[in-house]
């Protein structure tokens, strides 16, 4: 039988708290719910239910554009087969302790034509794994720690392999001292936008650099299980929710948290099972208007 791996870095509770790196923010609570039965005035129908209140950029999530305010993405209308498309898994665990992923330590391990060659919605994902799954909830000092992507590998997948989205397992694809987003400002204004927009905000140079050329980042991918030998397979990174407006008025997501399934190499080409797949989601598409 096949593996499956589940790449999706799991939320971790200590004494009924949510164990993350700082500035990461979430709430569990349990909660009794439910009604008086009115007719009979006596039975009562409760149940037990937990609400969760957290930061969208918490545990394993996409990155859109609008982190930034670079540009308005409606989640809704993203096409299913965009979050399912073959990987290419770049194995570079190493010490990270005082520099980023630098282009030189991957370039061998990337083939341009694998991107190039196809048209760009047709483009597979690139994942990296630095081996810093391995800390998450364990040692949030280390995996704060985490290597990020230096410029000019960052530069090289924007500008010549232009990927959909890149995939990393730790917490950023910047090295930062304070990992921060616009997610985490309560109240935004357009002023601070502009501002933001104006600046060269080096801190996150690497967001900076993809998001403006439209390709979305998923972090914090749990890789812990890959094998060396594994390289190439289907992804499989759909969001929990799927956000829309009632009204007029459009609501700013900036990152959808994902449930991500990785497959080693399934039978038949890769191209071909992403191929039924979206044969398949016009067929529903279809019959469900």
């Amino acid at each position: 039988m096949r593996k499956i791996y589940d790449l999706t870095a799991p939320i971790c509770l200590e004494n009924n708290e949510v164990r993350i790196p700082k500035p990461k923010s979430a709430e569990i609570s349990l909660e009794l719910i439910g009604h008086d039965l009115l007719l009979s005035g006596t039975k009562l129908f409760k149940y037990l239910s937990n609400s969760i209140k957290f930061e969208v950029h918490l545990g394993t999530h996409i990155d859109l554009p609008t982190t930034f305010a670079y540009q308005s993405i409606d989640p809704f209308k993203i096409p299913v087969d965009f979050f399912i498309r073959e990987a290419y898994i770049v194995h570079v665990e190493r010490d990270y302790s005082k520099k980023s992923l630098t282009l030189d330590e991957v370039r061998e391990k990337i083939d341009p034509k694998e991107f190039t060659e196809l048209p760009r919605e047709r483009r597979p994902t690139l994942l990296f794994k630095t081996g810093m799954s391995r800390y998450w909830c364990r040692d949030n000092q280390r995996y704060m720690n985490f290597p990020g992507l230096s410029k000019s590998l960052v530069e090289f997948i924007a500008y010549e392999l232009e990927p959909p989205f890149i995939g990393i397992d730790a917490i950023s694809i910047d090295r930062t001292i304070e990992h921060r987003s616009l997610s985490l400002y309560t109240n935004i204004d357009e002023e601070f936008i502009n501002i933001l927009r104006m600046q060269e905000y080096t801190a996150l140079l690497g967001h900076d650099i993809l998001l403006r050329k439209n390709i979305y980042i998923l972090e914090n991918l749990d890789m812990r299980e890959i094998p060396s030998d594994v390289s190439r397979g289907l992804l499989i990174a759909l969001p929990l929710f799927r956000f829309t407006s009632l009204t007029e008025k459009s609501v700013l997501i900036t990152a959808l948290p994902c449930r991500v399934i990785f497959v080693p190499e399934p039978e038949g080409s890769v191209g071909e099972v992403v191929r039924k797949l979206r044969t398949l989601e016009k067929e529903l598409s279809g019959i469900v208007v």
